[in-house]
């Protein structure tokens, strides 16, 4: 039986696409990401993780000319004259290299692979224009709002908040989300 998958999952899996480096060593996935049938099963029996996204203008001639430009490979006009982008990520395991490996390709609207868009640049341009910002979910907040936190330490510790952090969270929220307003005014 396929799970579906939640909220945070979904999140997870735009954020992977859309925010992680191309140049980056190694699989993009976590070694958790893959699921494996049964509890004494191998890398190797893993299925495979497949994320198609598709970028479609919602009204005809709704993307600005910079946009098209931008993806000029990748774009394609559908039924009703509206342009739409299809990208694949899928990562499996390759018992020749001993190892998962990743594969980004650009689809057209028939779900066939774009040849002419292998470049390692349309995949950054799409980042760039369509950029994902994770924040964990308030259950996760006591995680992510520490003063050693990758994203949030530098303000939380500017603000000497508390560690245990329980009371007056939104307060503090409210503090951190003031010095990030004010230090992106003042770049």
């Amino acid at each position: 039986m396929q799970q579906r998958p939640g909220k945070s999952t979904i999140l997870e899996a735009l954020q992977v696409c859309l925010s992680r480096s191309l140049t980056r060593k190694g699989d993009i996935f976590l070694e958790y990401d893959y699921h494996l049938p049964q509890q004494d099963s191998q890398p190797a029996d893993s299925d495979a993780i497949e994320i198609t996204l598709r970028f479609a203008e919602q009204v005809e001639d709704e993307w600005a000319d910079e946009v098209l430009g931008r993806l000029s490979h990748i774009v394609q006009l559908d039924d009703n004259d509206r342009q739409s982008a299809i990208l694949r990520v899928q990562s499996k395991y390759d018992k020749a290299r001993d190892d998962f490996v990743t594969t980004w390709d650009f689809l057209n609207l028939a779900g066939d692979e774009l040849v002419n868009a292998k470049e390692t640049r349309h995949i950054v341009s799409l980042q760039q224009l369509a950029p994902v910002f994770y924040l964990a979910a308030l259950r996760d907040s006591a995680q992510e709002f520490r003063p050693r936190s990758q994203f949030w330490g530098p303000f939380v510790r500017s603000l000497n908040i508390d560690p245990e952090g329980n009371q007056g969270v939104p307060t503090q929220l409210r503090k951190i989300i003031e010095c990030a307003l004010a230090l992106a005014k003042g770049a």
